[in-house]
């Protein structure tokens, strides 16, 4: 999942693969209109009218990488998370396995 900054006013936004997949899958051209994509909203919909609608089933395989595009192309900076490290200590809880041959 990829979470972007808006430069100005802090406001953040989450974009997720499946996320991105389901809700292109299931609402098309409104879904790139609700995440302010507005070219592939317009895209989305004159390939939907040029193919009778059988692009919205190609479309959402892309639709992560568009909404992550239109973010970065607005100006909106990427939020880097640090990721959690999981330490090992010997209060864990089940038996270990660690010092096996």
């Amino acid at each position: 999942m990829a979470s972007f900054k808006h430069p100005q006013n802090g406001y953040t936004q989450s974009v997720s693969q499946i996320g991105a997949f389901l809700g292109c899958l299931a609402f098309g051209v409104f879904y790139f209109a609700y995440k302010g994509a507005w070219r592939h909203a317009l895209l989305s919909l004159g390939a939907a009218a040029c193919t009778f609608g059988v692009s919205w089933i190609i479309y959402p395989f892309f639709a992560y990488r568009c909404v992550e595009h239109s973010y970065l192309e607005r100006g909106w900076k990427p939020v880097v998370r640090k990721e959690r490290s999981v330490s090992r200590s010997s209060s864990t809880v089940g038996p270990s396995f660690d010092n096996l041959p």
